[in-house]
């Protein structure tokens, strides 16, 4: 009979589904009708043989090369696979510190190929200080630090600059970098230029937060070519869909449509921000450069009950109070005008 690996996570892995709220919980960036009118021809770009056909990744390799700028990228099917992949590529003999609170894939995978790992928390409003990073690799003998920049729960960041310094303190010690760049887009620079100075980064990206489009299912790694040779070894084959490919080029031909979505999603988040401050006992996080909001609430209600209420109202909500230190703390994605009003009326109500 077959047989299994073994393992345990602190936490239970639990999906389900959201579509009968106005989810602001995944980041699905609620302002998709800023897209729409570019959507409308894609009749006239899909074909069946995109269906019924395995799918050629040459001219989504190009694309893709000449928009960030680096011939040393490899395809994957989300930032959730790029994780996958890079992490099953790994043997038990590394350990790894990883920067949290994090995606939940990051841990699932550490414990699924058995690689030893240790976390490091910081607060809603206290980054992460790179040195002290550094530091506690050191002493614990890993060789490999896990970041997301900009942060998945504050949504604050390091500049290229602040990077670019710890990467070369991380080599001098033999220590390689993992950053996840994924709400990178949307006022922040990305990191691609790194690296081609630091052979020690490994980066990752998709299209699902700052391009607005998750359904799509399309990622990508960047590394040194050393790296990425034997990465494309071990997965010789992407795993892209047809139409998905398609529908990244469409979107990638037309790059005014992207600054302009990137531009009214700020909008949006700038809009949600001054709304936020004006209800009472909700006091919002304002150095978020992505496309969701971290807010702390001071109500005399208790978070699970705050986040039941909303949900009973019909608005999930990405609820951190089981993080410690993110005691009644909520994050919520950018949302139009009208789906904001009906959140910010609900929880005037509470």
């Amino acid at each position: 009979m077959i047989k299994f690996r073994t393992f345990t996570l602190s936490y239970i892995v639990k999906k389900e589904s959201k579509r009968n709220f106005i989810n602001l919980k995944s980041n699905e960036n609620l302002i998709y009708h800023l897209l729409d009118d570019d959507f409308l021809d894609l009749g006239g770009v899909l074909t069946s043989e995109d269906i019924y056909k395995y799918p050629i990744y040459d001219e989504i390799y190009s694309k893709i090369i000449s928009y960030i700028e680096s011939e040393n990228v490899l395809l994957t099917s989300g930032g959730h696979d790029a994780i996958r992949v890079i992490l099953s590529s790994l043997s038990n003999d590394n350990k790894v510190l990883l920067a949290a609170p994090n995606y939940s894939g990051y841990e699932l995978h550490f414990a699924l190929y058995k690689i030893p790992y240790l976390i490091h928390m910081r607060g809603p409003e206290d980054p992460h200080d790179l040195d002290e990073l550094l530091s506690i690799a050191k002493h614990n003998l890993c060789n490999l630090i896990v970041i997301t920049n900009p942060d998945p729960y504050s949504g604050d960041f390091f500049d290229n600059d602040t990077l670019a310094l710890f990467l070369q303190c991380c080599e001098t010690e033999g220590i390689s970098v993992i950053v996840d760049e994924v709400y990178t887009g949307m006022g922040r620079e990305p990191h691609t230029v790194l690296t081609k100075s630091h052979d020690n980064l490994i980066l990752i990206n998709s299209f699902a937060k700052s391009f607005g489009l998750p359904g799509l299912r399309v990622g990508w790694i960047i590394a040194s070519e050393k790296y990425l040779l034997e990465l494309r070894n071990l997965f010789p084959e992407t795993n892209l869909s047809g139409p998905s490919i398609k529908i990244i080029l469409h979107l990638l031909d037309k790059p005014l449509t992207i600054l302009r979505y990137r531009d009214n999603l700020r909008l949006c988040r700038s809009n949600m921000l001054s709304a936020l401050k004006g209800v009472s006992d909700i006091i919002p996080y304002e150095k978020s450069v992505t496309n969701f909001i971290l807010f702390k609430s001071l109500k005399d209600v208790a978070a699970d009950k705050l986040w039941e209420t909303l949900k009973e109202n019909g608005f999930y909500i990405a609820n951190l109070n089981s993080f410690k230190g993110y005691e009644n703390y909520f994050r919520i994605s950018v949302c139009s005008r009208h789906e904001c009003n009906g959140l910010l009326n609900e929880l005037s109500r509470i």
